[in-house]
């Protein structure tokens, strides 16, 4: 089954996919991501599913370099 399309605005045939996953019990979702080569994107159907979260919140700051967000900067590190 193809869910990707090269119509970024277009998401039919992933969000197919994932309410007949989530009517079918499932926890979520793990797939390559289309728009950030080697990154991984997650799709939570339910919050019980999240096992471990971070325990520090970070405040980015996004540098633009006239074309594009070429690096981000971290503003600060907060404890949870």
């Amino acid at each position: 089954m193809v869910i990707y399309d090269p119509d970024p605005l277009k998401y039919g045939a992933a969000q197919r996919l994932g309410h007949d996953l989530r009517q079918r019990g499932a926890d979520g979702v793990w797939y390559d991501s289309v728009r950030a080569p080697g990154g991984t994107c997650y799709g939570i159907f339910r919050p019980a599913a999240v096992m471990r979260v971070d325990d520090i919140s970070e405040e980015l700051a996004f540098v633009w370099d006239g074309a594009r967000i070429d690096r981000y900067e971290i503003v600060r590190s907060v404890p949870l």
